[in-house]
């Protein structure tokens, strides 16, 4: 039973209110047909929402079945309408973008009843009102009457209650208005039907109670219900939830009646997803690229593992620690500490690593890398000496050799113009011996066989050929292929302007192999004299007397090197030989020697670290006799002052204000040992001849601090020039003054002065050839360069130096006999002061250059030393002496060790792992990981630096980065498309107001309505991001067609499924956002104010 109770509504408009019902009261039966009456603004349709719930009363009560409503909720009054009440509306309210059937559904939809049986039930319902023909139709297709069968259908399909009809034939025609008369009169059978009317006709003829209202009052009710108590019959209700997907349907049924609009919408919604993705498919490609190829090369090429590493992770701390230094104010002069920095960053970069140890792991736990390396190779710090004979150019040197070095057996006047020796890229021509890969596997992925076998003995080779089939012709003319002589002739043509032939040769496989050298290990080479060992490997008559000593090798194939070979071009060995120059190296003299006593160096027969101790030389034992009556010795120095502008001089010995640096001196052969300190004092002089030039008392155990103001001088007599030189003492034992201020004082001591005597007529060309005169000329290019700048500044070409004027320049600065010691150590000082001029522009071939002159010259210069020396110095001393004197003699016994190419197979120089795939790879370096945790002390572990990787990574990272601030920047424009859409949404809810009323009048809460408008956002971010995504996939195939042309690399542009995917949820999520604001007006929309919209 329905009760109205003392029923007030009142609407409020400004300062006007207007009373619709004012103290309303009346009952209805659970089934009759009960007729509202009254005019236009009579209150009746107010009194008729009321009923349904559609609106709210102010004041009094609505009791449904004994239950009162003054505390309902909106969702209580939602269920209410759904459950209870069914509408039917003068204008219809179908939605119009709904077919007939689908319109009929809504109710059972908002009840959430199954498709299934919502579609049964409403046929049903549609069948009553005989429409079970247009069930498909739209509204707009149907007529009227039609249209108003329908509504009832609607209302009676969730079989309520009450039936409220609101003029429901006020836009009828006769016949149509009996027709739905007829169905509601049926339908009040069983159910209160409430009908609001203004034609009082049909109200009297169908309706079995009127009740008539006039300005809010109840002023007439045919047949009233007596006031009784009831029970609590069905006091609740079902709430109503409106799942999402029929809110999805509801809302693309709205759409697709817009389609113009919504295509438009979602392409408007998707121009900044088409950007994003596109620079995300650019990225993506790009850093697959460079994935692929990181992937490709470091698949194959192995972890290398070496005695000295760098470490970059140390140089990059380093950056970032720079990075973070803080300022200070300039009003100061602060000092910028980078010694110390400089010094432990460089410290802590290189790391050396302990391989016999990480060998010895390796062995214990190489089952657990066998599924992921193809093969381990170890190499050794041990490298073949090569040579063959040539019978016009004598024994020549097969590897290692440079096109710059230059040496007794084959001189390259290309290594003799000081402008090719700095600025050429010639260095990089060379001729060196590789070992292969031991792996027959790995040796089939990187070369393929052309001609006869691999090596299978220590005494087979193989010629090594680049992919297209070329070896350089330096190799070729150090084989033996190609005359020698020819290559220095045309060298030297193209130094003196000429013209030359350079024409590319070609050879038959046959011609190749067979080709046989001599191998020797690097410390068979060293022979003893004197006590010392020298290195002959570039003595060219003790090569000839024992080059058939060295092991026979022959070329015993032809190979073709594949893209990632190791050794791209040049001649290859086996391990096997490897082996065998260990075994036999190691049980050479020299090698056995120096592991006897590691503490002296075999090459002075000094101790380590003592070279340079400049204690007296042993190699000078002067005759008193000759002293007395200022004999002399011929024996000069050169060296270059320091000074921007160098002019050569000899080198006299100075006072303490003038010291300059001399060549270091040989010790002793048996040095005294000095005394216990006493209390004596002894006396130091000085003389020159006869005349006493300096002379002090000195406290047993001090040193000489007193020295002759000024070097001594001799006169000039019979042509002869003298050179002071140094000092001798009573004993005879010579010393240079640098050496005299470190000896001890222990006795009276007389020191008298040593000359050097040259002829005022000698000249250079006495002692030097043509072509050691153009070496000459290199020496001084700095001199010259100052001469050019005092004359203008011109080019100046050394080559073209008028021969007569460099003799007379050097015999004006030299002006006595030269040596090759003395033109080495002139050369070394020149090397060392242009260095430290011009950082940039020396290399890295000076060193090698000069030590390479000096052994070309050694014996001729030996002879001339021996000659000018007034001692007794026989040919091994003098051998001997030279090799003290060598600058490259090793300074340390490690140096020493591998000078002489000491190894064991305990202790490899280098580890190479070859991992089978770039994540095979990833388990290498795990493995190196694990030995490194496991180490004890931090000297046992190993570093290995992925420069590759490194590289690449950073370059990611550029990408990476790049991609973001564009997209950062492209987001710009998903911000403005998701205004538009709040604003296109907005629209929506105003176009839509109508439906907003019917929906809720069926009983859709607010959050339906709200879901209804966020479905329709989500449908439009939706097809906005997959439209987006479609466009930037159609637009990767011209640019992946263009690059791959232009550029030859694949795939640079690559929409990734899973961005993709993530920015369509941007784009659904971007446009819920927007339509957020505009689903909660809609929400909150009066459903009868939306009734009356059109």
């Amino acid at each position: 039973m329905l009760e109205i109770k003392h029923i007030t509504k009142k609407y409020v408009t400004g300062n006007f209110t207007q009373v619709a019902l004012d103290d309303v009261s009346v009952n209805f039966r659970d089934n009759e047909f009960a007729a509202i009456l009254g005019p236009s603004g009579s209150g009746k349709t107010t009194l008729l929402n009321i009923i349904g719930g559609l609106d709210r009363y102010d004041d009094g009560d609505l009791v449904i079945n004994g239950v009162t409503t003054k505390r309902y909720k909106d969702k209580d009054w939602d269920a209410y309408r759904n459950n209870k009440i069914g509408f039917i509306f003068q204008a219809y309210n179908l939605i119009g973008h709904q077919s007939v059937l689908s319109n009929v559904e809504l109710a059972l939809t908002l009840s959430g009843v199954s498709p299934s049986e919502r579609k049964k039930r409403a046929i049903e319902a549609l069948k009553k009102v005989g429409l079970e023909e247009h069930i498909h139709k739209k509204p707009n297709q149907l007529s009227g009457g039609q249209m108003q069968r329908v509504a009832i259908a609607r209302a009676l399909i969730n079989n309520p209650d009450i039936i409220l009809a609101d003029e429901p034939t006020g836009a009828l025609d006769t016949k149509t208005s009996i027709q739905v008369m007829d169905l509601l009169g049926e339908v009040a059978k069983d159910k209160l039907v409430i009908m609001v009317t203004h034609n009082p006709e049909l109200a009297h003829q169908y309706a079995n109670r009127i009740v008539e209202v006039k300005d809010g009052h109840i002023i007439h009710d045919s047949h009233p219900v007596e006031t009784k108590k009831n029970k609590n019959i069905n006091a609740s209700f079902k709430h109503t939830r409106l799942k999402f997907t029929t809110a999805l349907g509801l809302s693309l049924n709205n759409l697709m009646t817009k389609k113009g609009r919504t295509a438009l919408t979602s392409f408007a919604g998707s121009i900044g997803i088409i950007g994003i993705a596109a620079i995300l498919a650019l990225s993506s490609g790009v850093n697959d690229y460079i994935s692929t190829q990181e992937t490709d090369m470091l698949g194959s090429y192995p972890i290398t593992l070496e005695k000295q590493a760098v470490d970059l992770d140390a140089m990059m701390n380093r950056e970032k620690k720079n990075a973070h230094k803080k300022g200070h104010d300039k009003k100061a002069v602060y000092s910028k500490n980078i010694v110390g920095d400089t010094i432990q960053e460089t410290k802590d970069m290189i790391k050396t690593n302990n391989l016999n140890k990480f060998k010895l792991y390796l062995d214990n736990h190489q089952k657990d890398l066998k599924k992921d390396v193809s093969a381990i190779e170890y190499s050794y710090d041990i490298t073949p000496k090569v040579y063959r004979n040539d019978e016009k150019a004598g024994v020549v040197t097969v590897s290692p050799a440079s096109l710059l070095s230059t040496n007794s057996q084959q001189s390259s006047p290309f290594a003799s113009n000081s402008f090719f020796s700095k600025y050429s890229m010639s260095g990089a021509v060379s001729s060196s011996w590789s070992e292969l890969v031991s792996s027959q596997n790995l040796r089939q992925k990187q070369y393929k066989l052309l001609a006869g076998h691999y090596p299978k003995n220590y005494n087979e080779v193989v010629l090594v050929l680049s992919e297209n089939n070329e070896v350089s012709d330096y190799t070729l003319y150090t084989l033996g292929m190609l005359d020698i002589n020819s290559m220095n002739d045309m060298i030297k043509a193209i130094q003196e302007g000429k013209k030359y032939e350079d024409t590319q040769h070609s050879f038959d496989y046959k011609e190749v192999i067979g080709k046989s050298y001599r191998v020797f290990a690097p410390s068979q080479l060293f022979e003893k004299k004197d006590n010392v060992f020298v290195d002959q490997s570039a003595n060219n008559d003790y090569l000839k007397a024992h080059l058939n000593e060295g092991l026979e090798v022959k070329i015993a194939g032809v190979l073709r090197a594949k893209k990632d070979a190791e050794i791209s071009s040049g001649v290859g060995y086996d391990r096997k030989l490897t082996n065998y120059l260990m075994q036999v190296g190691n049980k050479s003299e020299a090698i056995t020697a120096q592991l006897a006593n590691k503490k002296i160096n075999i090459m002075t027969n000094k101790a380590f670290g003592e070279e340079n101790s400049g204690k007296t030389n042993s190699f000078f034992k002067m005759n008193n006799n000759l002293l007395k009556t200022n004999t002399h010795i011929q024996f000069t120095t050169m060296t270059l002052k320091s000074s921007m502008k160098p002019t050569v001089t000899l080198l006299g010995e100075t006072n303490a204000s003038q010291q300059t640096e001399t060549p270091e001196q040989p010790e002793i052969d048996n040095p005294q040992p000095s005394p216990p300190v006493t209390n004596n004092k002894y006396t130091v002089t000085f003389k020159n001849g006869e005349s006493v030039l300096a002379s002090s008392t000195y406290q047993a155990g001090a040193t000489i601090t007193t020295f002759p103001e000024t070097n001594p001088i001799r006169t000039d007599e019979n042509g002869v020039r003298y050179t002071f030189v140094g000092w001798v003492d009573q004993a005879g034992n010579y010393f240079t003054s640098k050496q005299l201020r470190s000896v001890t004082v222990t006795q009276d001591e007389t020191y008298t002065a040593v000359f050097a005597s040259t002829s005022t007529s000698s000249k250079l060309e006495d002692y030097l050839t043509d072509d050691e005169i153009k070496k000459a000329n290199e020496a001084l290019n700095n001199y010259m360069k100052q001469q050019v700048q005092a004359n203008g500044g011109a080019q100046f070409d050394p080559s073209k130096v008028d021969m007569n004027q460099l003799r007379d320049l050097m015999n004006k600065n030299l002006g006595t006999n030269i040596s090759q010691a003395q033109m080495n150590q002139y050369m070394m000082n020149y090397a060392t002061q242009y260095l430290k001029q011009n950082p940039k522009l020396i290399d890295k071939y000076m060193k090698t250059y000069l030590q390479a002159y000096m052994k070309k010259y050694e014996q001729e210069y030996l002879n001339k030393i021996k000659s000018s020396l007034a001692s007794n110095l026989n040919q091994q001393s003098l051998d001997a002496l030279l090799a003290s004197m060598n600058n490259t003699t090793p300074t340390n016994y490690e140096d020493m060790m591998s000078k002489l190419g000491y190894s064991t197979l305990e202790d490899p120089s280098k580890i190479s792992l070859y991992p089978n795939s770039f994540d095979a790879k990833k388990h290498v370096e795990s493995f190196i990981k694990a030995y490194n945790k496991q180490a004890k002390n931090d000297n046992d572990k190993v570093t290995y630096t992925d420069l590759i990787s490194t590289v690449t990574e950073n370059i990611t990272k550029i990408v990476d980065t790049i991609s973001t601030v564009l997209i950062a920047f492209v987001a710009i424009s998903l911000i403005v498309s998701s205004i538009m859409i709040a604003i296109i949404t907005y629209i929506s809810v105003l176009e839509r107001t109508k439906e907003i009323g019917i929906l809720r009048a069926l009983g859709a809460s607010k959050g339906d309505i709200s879901k209804i408008f966020n479905a329709e956002t989500f449908i439009e971010g939706l097809l906005s991001g997959i439209f987006g995504i479609f466009v930037s996939w159609l637009i990767t195939f011209p640019v992946n067609a263009y690059v791959l042309k232009t550029m030859q690399v694949p795939h640079v542009m690559v929409l990734p499924v899973k961005a993709s995917f993530v920015l369509i949820g941007i784009s659904v999520i971007l446009t819920l956002l927007a339509g957020f604001i505009p689903s909660r007006i809609a929400a909150k929309k009066d459903p009868v104010t939306a009734l009356r919209s059109e």
